[in-house]
């Protein structure tokens, strides 16, 4: 199978730039669950590459789990649900994606709601007055991109972050940082007014400011209600 799609900028690797292409032929469907990679011969045809070459990607897309080895030089593509969706990398190359992260966004919110509640009443025990301060400066970001949402995705992204740190979480935090680039994705086409994001998140800050766990759990317990109501805006 061809892929037109160009090389990354010359800073990559070419064992990065194939594994990426390769990558996003397998995320996007093109090769589904069950098929197997071109021969090896066939690879290093097709993109202009050595044997060790092919061989580095195919460690980074078993590393991955996109593949599985069914031979010295054969593999498989494995079926979605084995994908390793905690690799950053694997999450970046998803948010490229349109259909794929569609689906991969919507798995992910529904854990962000889950977990977000906890963090703001973590945060609200041992969150610092510069933990605060750093919060309600990310409120305030979001507040001035009303018509930015590059702009107010950033002050939201900044916020979770924060949020984060100030709850002492080393699990969630390990979490939102691979998070990251899907997050930065999701903030971005999420269908929802900044200014009333901001007061949200205003509510939130000020329970925290109070050390009233139980206030930080409801009021973000109730920006997550508000936000199942909205979907993604695609470009």
């Amino acid at each position: 199978m061809d892929d037109c799609t160009p090389f990354r900028p010359v800073t990559y690797l070419k064992h990065e730039q194939i594994s990426y292409l390769l990558a996003k032929l397998i995320l996007s469907g093109a090769y589904t669950a069950g098929m197997h990679l071109p021969a090896r011969a066939d690879l290093c045809k097709q993109y202009g590459a050595d044997v060790e070459t092919i061989d580095m990607v195919a460690a980074i897309l078993l590393s991955k789990r996109l593949i599985a080895r069914r031979g010295p030089s054969c593999f498989q593509v494995l079926p979605e649900q084995m994908w390793n969706l905690l690799d950053v990398e694997v999450l970046d190359w998803v948010s490229e994606m349109p259909d794929a992260f569609l689906a991969i966004a919507r798995s992910f919110s529904q854990v962000q709601y889950a977990l977000d509640p906890e963090l703001a009443a973590a945060a609200a025990i041992s969150a610092s007055p510069h933990d605060v301060a750093a919060l309600a400066a990310a409120c305030a970001q979001i507040e001035r991109a009303e018509f930015d949402p590059v702009g107010a995705a950033e002050g939201r992204l900044l916020f979770s972050e924060i949020l984060t740190l100030s709850a002492n979480n080393q699990i969630a935090l390990a979490l939102y940082s691979s998070f990251n680039a899907i997050m930065r994705r999701i903030f971005q086409v999420e269908i929802m007014d900044a200014g009333v994001m901001a007061v949200h998140y205003g509510h939130i800050v000020e329970a925290i400011r109070k050390g009233d766990a139980g206030a930080a759990r409801r009021a973000m317990t109730v920006f997550a209600d508000h936000r199942k109501h909205f979907d993604f805006r695609m470009a």
